[in-house]
């Protein structure tokens, strides 16, 4: 038997042990195909509570936070801190919540809470389906990155005479 016989044959060979372990794979059911792992996006979580800005009552023993009047919001009133400690609280509830329903600790990568009540975190995609579902929450939503159309050349003020635009994002 020559060399060139003797290769013909063992790839005559490998090729149908491959063939037989493809039957086999097939014929049972398993699947031959590699498992990709989920891949972690970040997710903007919004709550249910109003934020600091537009607090304006009804949780028992807060005073609204809302700015009335002066139309500025004063950060170092005791009702803005009241209401900061209690948004707060609540977000880390929320938070556990995620945690629990998910089997893995989840913390926030910012957390909001002046002029919206969240968080964002790292979450797969179905785990946002999962998370937007729980009690509390009010929206989520992949964090995409926005950019301005054009630098703001305006002035203070001159935005209504300008198209509306202003800060370089049309509004």
């Amino acid at each position: 038997m020559t060399a060139a016989s003797v290769i013909r044959l063992r790839v005559a060979a490998s090729a149908s042990a491959a063939a037989a372990v493809g039957l086999l794979v097939a014929c049972s059911g398993v699947r031959a195909t590699s498992a990709t792992p989920a891949v972690l996006r970040t997710y903007i979580v919004q709550l249910q509570d109003a934020p600091l800005v537009s607090y304006a009552g009804g949780v028992a023993g807060l005073a609204p936070s809302r700015p009335s009047g002066t139309g500025t919001l004063d950060l170092a009133s005791p009702a803005s801190q009241a209401y900061l400690e209690y948004l707060r609280s609540r977000q880390a509830k929320v938070l556990r919540a995620i945690s629990d329903a998910l089997g893995r600790r989840v913390g926030p990568r910012s957390v909001y809470d002046y002029a919206m009540d969240g968080f964002a975190v790292d979450l797969t995609d179905s785990e946002a389906a999962r998370v937007a579902r729980l009690t509390g929450v009010a929206s989520v939503r992949l964090d995409t990155p926005r950019h301005p159309v054009a630098p703001s050349t305006a002035s203070p003020g001159r935005e209504a005479h300008e198209g509306g635009h202003r800060g370089g994002i049309v509004t």
